[in-house]
């Protein structure tokens, strides 16, 4: 067998594969975990978003429990990296106690089982086309029963992904810290009039800090503001409900 974590629920992949539907392009999310190939979620959205990311997991959750961590690419819809923040993705797991890892840009070995699911689901789908968005969704229900329950893998000593997840109890989120141990930290610019721009917010910093480099911390639960000195100004809470974040100031 090919190197694989110990334990169901140890290290989950998820990934976006595009597809025609009909006259449509769309995107199905997929979640798989790494020990059994069990293939945990398929979920036909619109295109490969953080929104359609989280509406995967936690379709997955509710059937196989928390994981403990979840490996995606450098994709924006799973990451802000790049950026040097936090995305919604991340966030919302983080906030649930599951870490995130990211794979190499422009190595999708990294995610090799996800990617031979993709490859076997594309197969099926040859064999089983569907006409629309309801037609896609029922063809996706019916491979992920086959593909878990009754194709044996040589990969899994020719049993099946259901057989090999039920063998060994499943892993478990850390609860103990995940949040301050997965920060990101960036550097940014206030504005004139002491606003802090950083995601989708604006923090205010009061006009005491005109056009000023601070260093934003973000752990996930709690978003930290630093002077160039390291001096802490304030922290805020991520609230995806709004565009404003107040401050509380410590300085």
């Amino acid at each position: 067998m090919r190197f694989a974590r110990e334990r169901p629920n140890e290290l989950w992949q998820i990934d976006g594969m595009r597809l025609a539907v009909g006259e449509d392009t769309m995107t199905v999310i997929t979640l798989l975990d790494d020990h059994s190939r069990l293939c945990l979620e398929l979920l036909l959205a619109a295109g490969e978003t953080a929104a359609a990311a989280i509406a995967a997991f936690d379709r997955a959750v509710s059937l196989w429990g928390l994981p403990h961590t979840v490996l995606s690419d450098n994709g924006s819809a799973f990451t802000a990296r790049s950026k040097g923040g936090v995305g919604p993705f991340e966030r919302h797991l983080w906030q649930q106690g599951v870490a995130t890892i990211n794979g190499r840009p422009y190595h999708p070995q990294t995610q090799g089982k996800v990617e031979r699911l993709h490859r076997t689901l594309r197969e099926w789908l040859t064999d089983h086309p569907a006409e629309d968005a309801h037609a896609m969704t029922d063809q996706l229900d019916v491979f992920v029963d086959h593909y878990n329950t009754q194709r044996p893998h040589q990969a899994l000593n020719d049993r099946t992904p259901a057989q090999v997840h039920a063998d060994t109890p499943p892993a478990r989120p850390d609860p103990a810290g995940t949040l301050h141990q997965r920060s990101r930290r960036m550097v940014n610019h206030t504005q004139g009039n002491g606003n802090l721009g950083y995601a989708s917010w604006q923090i205010g910093l009061g006009r005491a800090h005109p056009n000023t480099v601070v260093a934003i911390t973000d752990h996930g639960d709690l978003i930290e503001i630093h002077d160039e000195h390291g001096t802490l100004i304030g922290t805020t809470k991520p609230d995806p409900t709004t565009r404003y974040l107040p401050l509380t100031r410590h300085t």
